[in-house]
């Protein structure tokens, strides 16, 4: 693989990157009513009129129906990042069928856990399908523990995620089936910095910070709102990522008040984008800390790999945006509240 060949992947990000919508965009888009008035305004004003090609789009307007068609323009544009990290030979690609084979395997987990669910399943792309080593079709036809367990066998996945099957009693751990899947991803993102060591850094940046955002924001949540005991809690820490200390993870851990984690978060790079009007939403507050680096990298990174990964993350992130703007006009929540879910929003 050539550098002529990197850059040019990297250019390609940044060339789409140039049509996301704009702080002007999210503007307008929180003064409108209603899903109509939504539609019209990406149909003329922005990249998404692509979208909306058909007579029964037009015809047939719906909330859901404008997500999903979002969602696959959004994540076309991955794809087409994907092939030709895949035709130029760049390992990256892996990493966008990773997170699919991610979805897949906790989306079809919930299925047997809450079969209702059926109609929010993940579906994924003829790219991923292709590169996959999953079943799909037997792990979203699986019933049974023990049927998503044999639909697992001979995969990379089966030996990590069978501690937390049990097929006897037909359940699931899945926030540990969640954090060993998290691990996983971080130990192919290491190999990936040793085969590109100049974004090293870069990437090791970015595990820590992810799994920072995930420890301090389960910590508080499950403090807050379970009667989990501390050493409950302890089990499901990310401890072999993260800026924070073993001190500072069992101080979060133990402490008794909101002012007291405040207290302790004082001491961290997190200090800033954290404060008490914030913690209602403290994911919020720690991904706009992160979505920061991201597009620092993305518009500031001498490395190719990491200017494409940091793309992948604000596409989704975009998409993640317009469906909070969807569906906060759907249920009439007021324009601050809708605000407030808004990540890397600026005025």
């Amino acid at each position: 693989m050539t550098n002529e060949k990197i850059n040019a992947l990297a250019a390609k990000a940044h060339a789409m990157y140039g049509k996301r919508l704009k702080s002007e965009d999210y503007s307008n888009l929180l003064a409108l009513k209603n899903i109509r008035e939504i539609a019209d305004y990406l149909k003329g004003r922005t990249s998404y009129s692509s979208i909306f090609t058909s007579t029964a789009v037009n015809n047939e307007l719906t909330e859901e129906l404008v997500e999903s068609l979002a969602r696959e323009r959004n994540e076309s544009l991955i794809r087409k990042i994907g092939s030709y990290s895949y035709f130029i030979g760049d390992d990256l690609y892996k990493l966008i069928i990773l997170e699919s084979d991610i979805k897949v395997i906790l989306g079809s987990a919930r299925l047997i856990v809450a079969p209702t669910a059926r109609e929010n399943t993940y579906v994924t792309d003829d790219f991923c399908k292709k590169h996959s080593t999953l079943n799909h079709k037997l792990l979203y036809s699986a019933e049974k523990v023990n049927d998503f367990s044999q639909a697992l066998h001979g995969t990379v996945y089966y030996k990590m995620l069978l501690p937390h099957m049990n097929v006897v009693a037909n359940k699931f751990d899945l926030s540990q089936m969640e954090a060993q899947l998290q691990d996983y991803t971080y130990s192919i993102l290491e190999n990936h910095c040793k085969k590109n060591p100049k974004s090293g850094s870069e990437f090791k940046n970015l595990i820590n910070l992810r799994a920072d955002q995930f420890n301090i924001s389960l910590i508080y949540r499950l403090k807050k709102y379970s009667d989990r005991s501390n050493e409950d809690i302890q089990k499901h820490i990310y401890s072999k990522h993260g800026t924070l200390s073993a001190k500072q993870i069992n101080e979060l851990i133990s402490c008794e008040s909101d002012e007291e984690y405040l207290k302790i978060l004082n001491n961290t790079s997190f200090a800033s984008c954290i404060d008490k009007d914030s913690l209602d939403y403290i994911e919020g507050a720690l991904e706009n800390s992160i979505y920061k680096v991201y597009k620092k990298y993305l518009k500031q990174s001498t490395n190719p790999d990491i200017q494409v990964y940091s793309f992948i993350y604000l596409v989704r992130n975009e998409y993640r945006n317009l469906v909070k703007i969807i569906e906060g006009k759907k249920y009439n929540l007021p324009e601050d509240e809708i605000l407030k879910l808004i990540i890397g929003y600026t005025h």
